[in-house]
């Protein structure tokens, strides 16, 4: 078995897969709304024994001890607990954790079937605590739907359940302090996530708030303390004093924690992404490797390696992100 090492010594461990572009809520403050997304037709997204092939290879032959299955929304891939079976056969051969992250809209009735699947890491998705704002936010009255979901899960026995909030100045800003109370509460994890669309700067100035202001607001309630192990990492976890749970803090833009990056993503159309804000130019399509017999895994692997090489040491500043995107340079 080898490593997956880019030429700055980074060993990438960790597989962020999305299985679908389609999603049931439509978030206001995202300027890739859905509503102009038509999706993808399902020839162009990697079927699931292509999905599965794909774990197969990162764990198999390069020792990923992490799958995260993302979307869109990954409970509306109807294949999905097909995939998941399989997946709980691989790691009963060799041990990996299978994560999910979700909008907890479809999440009730499936909660079992993925804790018996091999599931041990849910993340929900949720930015307001308030059913009205969470319709505003989404386009869908299923506020209701998410906090039975997120309350059963949290007393179902997985090992982590943590909750993602974008924060957006105007939108959801002032519920911080609310999240936080949440988190102490409930002994759970609460990441706030750093807003940015890397649309027009005017756009972004409006709603952006940074992590450094996120967390006086709610220093000024709790007291909180870092997580040494978290240190540069991609969330930093805070300890809140009186309780078991946690807040997290990722520095979407004003943060720079590539030099601990072990992620590697693949997009619903198969594409092998080194970052989040790689160019398509420097996108690895696995599609076509899959779906030639030609191709063994030992030769798709050595694709995989060999791209992991061009990886760079850090993210085009946000400026450059701006201009890639508004060039349809990169997807996100």
């Amino acid at each position: 078995m080898r490593k997956l090492t880019d030429r700055f010594g980074r060993v990438h461990e960790y597989l962020r897969l999305s299985i679908t572009d389609k999603n049931n809520l439509k978030y206001s403050y995202n300027d890739s709304d859905i509503r102009t997304h038509k999706g993808l037709h399902s020839k162009d997204m990697l079927t699931k024994d292509e999905l599965y092939r794909m774990v197969r290879i990162f764990i198999n032959e390069f020792g990923f001890k992490k799958v995260r299955l993302t979307g869109g929304e990954p409970l509306m891939r109807k294949e999905l607990p097909e995939l998941l079976e399989e997946l709980n056969v691989l790691k009963k051969e060799i041990d990996f954790t299978i994560a999910i992250t979700t909008n907890g809209v479809l999440l009730f009735d499936k909660l079992s079937k993925l804790k018996r699947s091999g599931v041990t890491e849910l993340n929900i998705n949720l930015d307001t605590l308030d059913r009205k704002k969470f319709h505003k936010i989404t386009g869908k009255d299923k506020f209701l739907e998410v906090m039975n979901s997120l309350s059963v899960a949290l007393g179902y026995g997985f090992d982590k359940v943590k909750i993602n909030c974008v924060v957006v100045k105007g939108v959801n800003d002032d519920e911080i302090p609310h999240f936080a109370a949440f988190a102490y509460l409930k002994n759970t994890n609460v990441r706030f996530i750093e807003y940015n669309s890397f649309g027009p700067a005017s756009e972004n100035d409006k709603r952006f708030i940074p992590v450094s202001r996120i967390k006086d607001i709610i220093g000024r309630e709790h007291n909180i303390s870092l997580k040494e192990e978290s240190r540069n990492e991609v969330a930093e976890e805070f300890r809140i004093l009186g309780s078991t749970g946690t807040v997290s803090f990722i520095s979407a833009l004003t943060g720079d924690f590539c030099d601990s990056c072990r992620k590697i993503r693949i997009t619903p159309r198969g594409h092998l992404k080194l970052c989040k804000f790689s160019k398509k130019s420097s996108e690895l399509d696995l599609k076509p490797l899959l779906r030639d017999s030609k191709y063994t895994d030992a030769d798709i692997c050595k694709f995989i390696a060999g791209i992991a090489r061009i990886k760079k040491a850090h993210r085009p500043p946000p400026e450059e992100i701006i201009q890639l995107k508004a060039g349809n340079k990169i997807t996100m």
